[in-house]
């Protein structure tokens, strides 16, 4: 996953990264990678902001709420608005 996307960011294709990328945050958080896979999701906004691509905007929300939910010092008010947040 990690070669397939690098190969996207090489070539600029912007097409549903987001998609991509939140799949792999997913991937990521399953296998307990938790910081890795928020890093990931921030990249993920990252792309979203310059794009203007929204079409995965609530996932990633909820994405990183999930996230937040997960680390040892995670902030659940933070994760609540991720979960709250319109679309």
């Amino acid at each position: 996953m990690r070669e397939s996307l690098g190969v996207h960011r090489a070539m600029h294709l912007q097409v549903v990264f987001t998609y991509f990328l939140a799949f792999f945050a997913e991937t990521l958080a399953r296998n307990r990678n938790t910081g890795e896979a928020l890093g990931v999701v921030t990249e993920a906004f990252e792309v979203m902001r310059t794009t203007g691509q929204r079409m995965y905007e609530a996932e990633l929300h909820r994405l990183k709420g999930e996230l937040l939910l997960q680390v040892a010092d995670g902030n659940a008010a933070e994760a609540e608005a991720c979960f709250l947040r319109p679309s």
